[in-house]
């Protein structure tokens, strides 16, 4: 479950807090859900701590393994508000470190049929 993946993902030091998710945009399908805005940025506070919600095994450990290779690895976690699905993805995670720099990390909060 999610609490025990951000507990094992706790087990990887200080990984979490020397990254940063890049920047942060919502699909139309999102901004048309009427999905309040405090329940998805919970959702993507959950996301940021290791906590995978609804996402399968497979997606579960493959998200572990991009975590420990911080090197530009995809996280994806799923979570559900009422009847509606919302998926988070982190493309590029583990890239753009230096605040100098311009980042590739971006997340996208969207609905299931939105991600590619």
């Amino acid at each position: 479950d999610g609490i025990r993946d951000a507990q094992e993902s706790r087990g990887l030091g200080d990984v979490y807090k020397r990254q940063h998710f890049g920047i942060v945009e919502t699909s139309l399908g999102i901004n048309n859900s009427y999905i309040p805005e405090s329940v998805l940025n919970t959702f993507l506070k959950r996301h940021m701590r290791g906590d995978w919600g609804d996402a399968d095994n497979e997606q579960r450990n493959f998200n572990k393994i991009t975590l420990r290779k911080c090197q530009g690895g995809r996280l994806l976690s799923k979570y559900t508000y009422q009847d509606k699905e919302v998926t988070i993805v982190t493309n590029g995670w583990g890239w753009g470190q230096d605040p100098n720099k311009k980042t590739l990390c971006r997340t996208f909060i969207r609905l299931p049929h939105e991600v590619s």
